[in-house]
Protein backbone atom coordinates (compact mmCIF):
# COMPACT_ATOMS: atom_id res chain seq x y z
CA UNK A 1 0.00 0.00 0.00
CA UNK A 2 3.10 2.44 0.76
CA UNK A 3 5.57 1.28 -2.20
CA UNK A 4 4.16 4.04 -4.40
CA UNK A 5 4.66 6.94 -1.80
CA UNK A 6 8.00 5.33 -0.78
CA UNK A 7 9.21 5.30 -4.61
CA UNK A 8 8.10 8.84 -5.14
CA UNK A 9 10.53 9.52 -2.08
CA UNK A 10 13.27 7.91 -3.07
CA UNK A 11 13.34 9.22 -6.68
CA UNK A 12 13.20 13.02 -4.95
CA UNK A 13 16.15 12.18 -2.42
CA UNK A 14 17.90 11.12 -5.46
CA UNK A 15 17.30 13.67 -7.71
CA UNK A 16 18.70 16.10 -4.62
CA UNK A 17 21.55 14.31 -3.93
CA UNK A 18 22.64 14.53 -8.01
CA UNK A 19 21.82 18.17 -7.90
CA UNK A 20 24.36 18.79 -5.13
CA UNK A 21 26.69 16.92 -6.65
CA UNK A 22 26.19 18.42 -9.77
CA UNK A 23 26.47 21.85 -8.03
CA UNK A 24 29.58 20.87 -6.28
CA UNK A 25 31.61 20.28 -9.16
CA UNK A 26 30.41 23.26 -11.74
CA UNK A 27 31.46 25.50 -8.37
CA UNK A 28 34.19 28.38 -10.18
CA UNK A 29 37.64 28.40 -8.29
CA UNK A 30 37.92 31.51 -5.74
CA UNK A 31 40.28 33.19 -8.37
CA UNK A 32 37.35 33.95 -10.44
CA UNK A 33 35.43 35.88 -7.38
CA UNK A 34 38.15 38.38 -8.00
CA UNK A 35 41.44 39.14 -6.56
CA UNK A 36 40.98 42.23 -4.92
CA UNK A 37 38.72 40.52 -2.64
CA UNK A 38 40.88 37.62 -1.35
CA UNK A 39 42.51 39.71 1.44
CA UNK A 40 39.69 40.80 2.78
CA UNK A 41 38.20 39.43 6.19
CA UNK A 42 34.70 38.71 4.86
CA UNK A 43 36.24 36.93 1.46
CA UNK A 44 38.57 34.95 4.05
CA UNK A 45 35.85 34.27 6.12
CA UNK A 46 33.83 32.89 2.72
CA UNK A 47 36.84 31.00 1.77
CA UNK A 48 37.18 29.54 5.41
CA UNK A 49 34.01 28.37 5.31
CA UNK A 50 33.08 26.79 1.87
CA UNK A 51 33.93 23.30 1.59
CA UNK A 52 36.27 22.21 -1.00
CA UNK A 53 35.17 20.60 -3.90
CA UNK A 54 34.91 16.69 -3.92
CA UNK A 55 36.86 14.58 -6.37
CA UNK A 56 34.85 12.23 -8.74
CA UNK A 57 35.85 9.40 -6.32
CA UNK A 58 34.31 11.13 -3.37
CA UNK A 59 31.24 11.44 -5.33
CA UNK A 60 30.65 8.08 -6.14
CA UNK A 61 31.38 7.13 -3.00
CA UNK A 62 29.39 9.34 -1.54
CA UNK A 63 26.44 8.03 -3.81
CA UNK A 64 27.47 4.25 -3.12
CA UNK A 65 26.70 4.98 0.59
CA UNK A 66 23.41 6.92 -0.23
CA UNK A 67 21.87 3.57 -2.48
CA UNK A 68 23.44 1.53 0.19
CA UNK A 69 20.98 3.71 3.01
CA UNK A 70 18.46 3.72 0.72
CA UNK A 71 18.08 -0.09 -0.17
CA UNK A 72 18.60 -1.01 3.72
CA UNK A 73 15.62 1.58 4.51
CA UNK A 74 13.73 0.26 1.27
CA UNK A 75 14.29 -3.26 2.91
CA UNK A 76 12.98 -2.34 6.78
CA UNK A 77 10.32 -0.27 5.31
CA UNK A 78 8.79 -3.39 3.10
CA UNK A 79 9.19 -6.07 6.01
CA UNK A 80 7.50 -3.63 8.27
CA UNK A 81 4.61 -3.13 5.81
CA UNK A 82 5.12 -6.93 5.25
CA UNK A 83 4.05 -7.65 9.18
CA UNK A 84 1.61 -4.48 9.58
CA UNK A 85 -0.15 -6.02 6.31
CA UNK A 86 -0.26 -9.79 8.37
CA UNK A 87 -1.28 -7.94 11.45
CA UNK A 88 -3.91 -6.22 10.22
CA UNK A 89 -4.90 -9.43 8.12
CA UNK A 90 -4.79 -11.31 11.67
CA UNK A 91 -6.87 -8.79 13.18
CA UNK A 92 -9.35 -8.61 10.63
CA UNK A 93 -9.88 -12.47 10.93
CA UNK A 94 -10.19 -12.45 14.36
CA UNK A 95 -13.02 -9.48 14.31
CA UNK A 96 -14.74 -11.44 11.56
CA UNK A 97 -14.78 -13.96 13.88
CA UNK A 98 -15.65 -12.14 17.22
CA UNK A 99 -18.64 -10.38 15.94
CA UNK A 100 -19.87 -13.40 13.54
CA UNK A 101 -23.86 -13.96 14.70
CA UNK A 102 -24.91 -16.88 16.04
CA UNK A 103 -27.47 -18.61 13.69
CA UNK A 104 -30.49 -20.71 15.28
CA UNK A 105 -31.56 -22.48 12.01
CA UNK A 106 -28.69 -24.72 12.49
CA UNK A 107 -29.95 -25.91 15.88
CA UNK A 108 -31.44 -29.37 15.42
CA UNK A 109 -34.55 -28.47 17.64
CA UNK A 110 -35.53 -25.03 15.35
CA UNK A 111 -36.47 -28.14 13.17
CA UNK A 112 -39.22 -29.41 15.35
CA UNK A 113 -40.24 -26.02 16.46
CA UNK A 114 -41.09 -25.67 13.32
CA UNK A 115 -42.95 -28.99 12.89
CA UNK A 116 -44.75 -28.27 16.31
CA UNK A 117 -45.54 -24.62 15.37
CA UNK A 118 -47.48 -26.19 12.07
CA UNK A 119 -49.83 -28.37 14.08
CA UNK A 120 -50.46 -26.82 16.96
CA UNK A 121 -53.86 -24.84 17.22
CA UNK A 122 -54.78 -20.93 17.23
CA UNK A 123 -54.75 -21.54 21.08
CA UNK A 124 -51.77 -23.24 21.84
CA UNK A 125 -50.04 -20.91 19.40
CA UNK A 126 -51.67 -17.43 21.22
CA UNK A 127 -50.36 -19.03 25.04
CA UNK A 128 -46.70 -19.65 23.30
CA UNK A 129 -46.57 -16.32 22.02
CA UNK A 130 -46.95 -14.96 25.53
CA UNK A 131 -44.18 -16.64 26.80
CA UNK A 132 -41.82 -15.47 24.13
CA UNK A 133 -42.76 -12.00 24.75
CA UNK A 134 -42.02 -13.03 28.44
CA UNK A 135 -38.90 -14.52 27.84
CA UNK A 136 -37.42 -11.11 26.55
CA UNK A 137 -37.63 -9.36 29.89
CA UNK A 138 -38.80 -11.43 32.77
CA UNK A 139 -37.89 -8.60 35.07
CA UNK A 140 -39.81 -6.15 33.17
CA UNK A 141 -42.79 -8.03 32.44
CA UNK A 142 -43.31 -8.77 36.16
CA UNK A 143 -43.12 -4.98 36.91
CA UNK A 144 -45.73 -4.54 34.52
CA UNK A 145 -47.79 -7.32 35.88
CA UNK A 146 -47.58 -5.54 39.35
CA UNK A 147 -48.82 -2.55 38.46
CA UNK A 148 -51.30 -3.49 35.96
CA UNK A 149 -53.73 -4.08 39.52
CA UNK A 150 -53.75 -8.18 39.51
CA UNK A 151 -55.63 -9.84 41.81
CA UNK A 152 -53.92 -10.92 45.07
CA UNK A 153 -51.45 -13.45 44.80
CA UNK A 154 -47.73 -14.16 46.19
CA UNK A 155 -44.74 -12.71 44.18
CA UNK A 156 -43.32 -16.08 43.99
CA UNK A 157 -46.18 -16.89 41.62
CA UNK A 158 -46.19 -14.25 39.45
CA UNK A 159 -42.68 -15.30 39.04
CA UNK A 160 -43.58 -18.80 38.74
CA UNK A 161 -45.96 -17.97 35.73
CA UNK A 162 -44.01 -15.32 34.06
CA UNK A 163 -40.65 -17.89 33.91
CA UNK A 164 -42.53 -20.68 33.20
CA UNK A 165 -42.39 -22.92 36.70
CA UNK A 166 -45.22 -24.85 38.74
CA UNK A 167 -46.49 -22.86 41.11
CA UNK A 168 -46.51 -23.79 44.97
CA UNK A 169 -50.20 -24.42 46.42
CA UNK A 170 -49.12 -24.40 50.06
CA UNK A 171 -47.88 -21.00 49.41
CA UNK A 172 -50.47 -19.51 48.05
CA UNK A 173 -52.78 -20.88 50.68
CA UNK A 174 -50.70 -20.14 53.56
CA UNK A 175 -50.70 -16.32 52.24
CA UNK A 176 -54.70 -16.28 52.19
CA UNK A 177 -54.94 -17.80 55.49
CA UNK A 178 -51.91 -17.06 57.71
CA UNK A 179 -48.28 -15.36 56.27
CA UNK A 180 -45.43 -18.40 56.21
CA UNK A 181 -42.94 -17.36 59.27
CA UNK A 182 -39.48 -18.01 58.33
CA UNK A 183 -38.07 -20.43 61.49
CA UNK A 184 -34.19 -20.72 62.06
CA UNK A 185 -33.09 -24.31 61.97
CA UNK A 186 -29.49 -25.26 63.31
CA UNK A 187 -27.34 -27.88 61.76
CA UNK A 188 -24.38 -29.41 63.13
CA UNK A 189 -21.44 -30.47 61.75
CA UNK A 190 -19.44 -31.96 64.67
CA UNK A 191 -16.42 -30.90 66.61
CA UNK A 192 -18.87 -28.38 67.93
CA UNK A 193 -19.33 -26.50 64.47
CA UNK A 194 -23.07 -25.36 63.52
CA UNK A 195 -23.83 -23.20 61.13
CA UNK A 196 -28.10 -22.01 61.06
CA UNK A 197 -30.10 -21.97 57.89
CA UNK A 198 -33.94 -19.44 57.57
CA UNK A 199 -37.01 -22.51 56.22
CA UNK A 200 -40.16 -21.04 55.94
CA UNK A 201 -42.75 -23.74 57.13
CA UNK A 202 -46.32 -23.04 55.55
CA UNK A 203 -48.88 -23.01 58.25
CA UNK A 204 -51.74 -23.83 56.07
CA UNK A 205 -50.78 -26.68 53.34
CA UNK A 206 -53.09 -28.22 50.71
CA UNK A 207 -54.29 -31.56 52.18
CA UNK A 208 -57.42 -32.38 51.04
CA UNK A 209 -60.25 -30.98 48.24
CA UNK A 210 -62.07 -28.35 49.95
CA UNK A 211 -57.77 -26.92 50.16
CA UNK A 212 -56.95 -27.69 46.53
CA UNK A 213 -60.40 -25.49 45.55
CA UNK A 214 -59.76 -22.52 47.11
CA UNK A 215 -56.71 -21.90 46.03
CA UNK A 216 -57.60 -23.24 42.54
CA UNK A 217 -59.55 -20.34 42.04
CA UNK A 218 -57.11 -17.86 43.28
CA UNK A 219 -54.82 -19.54 40.67
CA UNK A 220 -57.55 -19.52 37.72
CA UNK A 221 -58.00 -15.42 38.61
CA UNK A 222 -54.37 -14.50 38.37
CA UNK A 223 -53.90 -16.80 35.07
CA UNK A 224 -56.81 -15.33 33.37
CA UNK A 225 -56.14 -11.68 34.21
CA UNK A 226 -52.32 -12.42 32.46
CA UNK A 227 -53.48 -14.99 29.88
CA UNK A 228 -57.00 -13.53 29.05
CA UNK A 229 -59.43 -16.01 27.00
CA UNK A 230 -58.65 -19.13 28.60
CA UNK A 231 -61.94 -19.53 30.88
CA UNK A 232 -63.28 -22.74 28.97
CA UNK A 233 -59.83 -23.96 29.21
CA UNK A 234 -59.24 -23.91 32.84
CA UNK A 235 -63.14 -24.77 33.66
CA UNK A 236 -62.31 -28.46 31.97
CA UNK A 237 -59.38 -28.91 33.94
CA UNK A 238 -61.13 -28.01 36.95
CA UNK A 239 -63.98 -30.09 36.37
CA UNK A 240 -61.19 -32.90 35.13
CA UNK A 241 -59.14 -32.70 38.63
CA UNK A 242 -62.72 -32.20 40.62
CA UNK A 243 -64.17 -35.75 39.72
CA UNK A 244 -60.85 -37.28 40.81
CA UNK A 245 -61.78 -35.70 44.39
CA UNK A 246 -65.34 -37.82 44.18
CA UNK A 247 -63.70 -41.48 45.24
CA UNK A 248 -65.16 -43.22 47.54
CA UNK A 249 -62.30 -42.90 50.25
CA UNK A 250 -61.58 -39.37 51.42
CA UNK A 251 -57.88 -40.44 51.84
CA UNK A 252 -57.38 -40.62 48.74
CA UNK A 253 -56.94 -36.84 48.68
CA UNK A 254 -53.21 -36.35 49.17
CA UNK A 255 -52.46 -38.44 46.24
CA UNK A 256 -54.91 -36.42 43.83
CA UNK A 257 -53.31 -33.60 45.08
CA UNK A 258 -49.85 -34.62 44.18
CA UNK A 259 -50.88 -35.81 40.98
CA UNK A 260 -52.42 -32.54 39.96
CA UNK A 261 -49.34 -30.47 40.89
CA UNK A 262 -47.13 -33.07 38.14
CA UNK A 263 -49.88 -31.85 35.89
CA UNK A 264 -49.14 -28.27 36.57
CA UNK A 265 -45.27 -28.30 36.53
CA UNK A 266 -45.73 -30.42 33.22
CA UNK A 267 -48.02 -27.68 31.46
CA UNK A 268 -46.09 -25.15 33.06
CA UNK A 269 -42.64 -26.04 31.44
CA UNK A 270 -44.18 -26.62 28.11
CA UNK A 271 -44.65 -22.92 27.52
CA UNK A 272 -47.86 -23.28 25.20
CA UNK A 273 -47.03 -26.20 23.61
CA UNK A 274 -49.90 -27.99 26.37
CA UNK A 275 -52.92 -26.45 27.75
CA UNK A 276 -54.98 -27.68 30.46
CA UNK A 277 -57.56 -28.90 28.66
CA UNK A 278 -55.15 -31.39 26.68
CA UNK A 279 -56.39 -34.13 29.11
CA UNK A 280 -55.11 -37.07 27.10
CA UNK A 281 -51.98 -35.84 27.94
CA UNK A 282 -52.15 -36.79 31.72
CA UNK A 283 -53.28 -40.22 30.93
CA UNK A 284 -49.51 -42.00 31.60
CA UNK A 285 -49.13 -39.48 35.09
CA UNK A 286 -52.79 -40.58 36.46
CA UNK A 287 -51.55 -43.98 35.71
CA UNK A 288 -48.37 -43.42 37.81
CA UNK A 289 -49.90 -41.60 40.83
CA UNK A 290 -53.46 -43.14 40.97
CA UNK A 291 -53.12 -46.75 40.11
CA UNK A 292 -51.99 -48.91 42.92
CA UNK A 293 -49.45 -50.58 40.47
CA UNK A 294 -47.63 -46.69 39.62
CA UNK A 295 -44.57 -46.26 40.04
CA UNK A 296 -45.61 -42.79 41.79
CA UNK A 297 -48.36 -44.62 43.98
CA UNK A 298 -48.42 -43.71 47.80
CA UNK A 299 -50.88 -45.79 49.68
CA UNK A 300 -52.94 -44.07 52.02
CA UNK A 301 -52.49 -44.75 55.88
CA UNK A 302 -54.30 -47.75 57.02
CA UNK A 303 -54.55 -49.21 53.71
CA UNK A 304 -55.30 -53.24 53.78
CA UNK A 305 -52.50 -55.04 51.78
CA UNK A 306 -53.88 -56.76 48.38
CA UNK A 307 -53.58 -60.44 47.58
CA UNK A 308 -49.84 -61.06 46.08
CA UNK A 309 -48.05 -57.95 47.39
CA UNK A 310 -47.65 -56.41 50.77
CA UNK A 311 -46.79 -52.47 51.73
CA UNK A 312 -43.35 -51.48 52.38
CA UNK A 313 -43.26 -47.65 52.83
CA UNK A 314 -46.49 -47.06 51.14
CA UNK A 315 -45.45 -48.45 47.71
CA UNK A 316 -47.03 -51.88 46.82
CA UNK A 317 -44.39 -54.74 46.66
CA UNK A 318 -45.18 -57.40 44.38
CA UNK A 319 -44.31 -61.05 45.23
CA UNK A 320 -41.90 -63.34 42.30
CA UNK A 321 -43.47 -66.04 40.74
CA UNK A 322 -41.01 -67.76 42.39
CA UNK A 323 -41.88 -70.67 44.79
CA UNK A 324 -39.93 -69.85 48.27
CA UNK A 325 -37.23 -72.97 48.95
CA UNK A 326 -37.25 -71.78 52.82
CA UNK A 327 -40.84 -71.80 53.25
CA UNK A 328 -40.92 -75.43 52.03
CA UNK A 329 -38.32 -76.75 53.91
CA UNK A 330 -40.40 -74.89 57.09
CA UNK A 331 -37.81 -71.76 57.74
CA UNK A 332 -39.65 -69.09 56.39
CA UNK A 333 -43.60 -67.68 57.62
CA UNK A 334 -43.63 -64.17 56.76
CA UNK A 335 -46.25 -63.32 55.22
CA UNK A 336 -44.34 -60.40 53.08
CA UNK A 337 -41.96 -62.68 51.61
CA UNK A 338 -40.69 -61.76 48.29
CA UNK A 339 -41.46 -65.20 47.14
CA UNK A 340 -44.48 -67.67 47.01
CA UNK A 341 -45.65 -69.97 49.87
CA UNK A 342 -46.73 -72.81 47.40
CA UNK A 343 -45.88 -76.61 48.12
CA UNK A 344 -42.78 -77.09 44.83
CA UNK A 345 -44.38 -80.50 44.41
CA UNK A 346 -48.09 -79.84 43.69
CA UNK A 347 -48.38 -76.08 43.47
CA UNK A 348 -50.29 -76.03 46.62
CA UNK A 349 -50.99 -73.39 49.38
CA UNK A 350 -52.17 -75.63 52.06
CA UNK A 351 -49.16 -77.37 52.63
CA UNK A 352 -45.12 -77.90 52.10
CA UNK A 353 -43.64 -79.86 50.33
CA UNK A 354 -42.37 -81.74 53.48
CA UNK A 355 -46.08 -82.81 53.92
CA UNK A 356 -47.05 -83.23 50.24
CA UNK A 357 -48.73 -86.07 49.58
CA UNK A 358 -47.90 -86.86 46.46
CA UNK A 359 -44.00 -87.04 48.39
CA UNK A 360 -45.19 -90.25 49.53
CA UNK A 361 -46.08 -91.52 45.65
CA UNK A 362 -43.45 -90.00 44.07
CA UNK A 363 -45.64 -88.42 41.61
CA UNK A 364 -46.43 -84.80 40.89
CA UNK A 365 -49.98 -83.42 40.53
Amino acid sequence: MLEPWLTQIDAHEKSLADAADRGRQRQPPDDAAGGQNRGSPNARSRSRGRSRPRSRSQSRHGRRRHDRRRRHRRRSTSSSDSDSESDSSADEAEGHAKWRKLDPSLFDWEVNRTIQNAVLSPAHLAVKRRYENFSADPKECLRLIKNSHPPPFTDNGLRAIVYGSVVNFDEVHSYFNSPSVPTTVTHSLGNGLMFQTAETSYAHKVVNRDNWKFVWDKYEEILNHIFNGRQAELRRYYKFINNLFQRPHPSMDPQVIVFEKACRAHIASSRGTMLFNDIHEFIELKESYLEVTGLAYVAPPGEAGTSGSSREGGRPKKRRREICRNWNGGRCSADDCRYRHVCSNCKSNDHSSKSCPSRNTGKSV
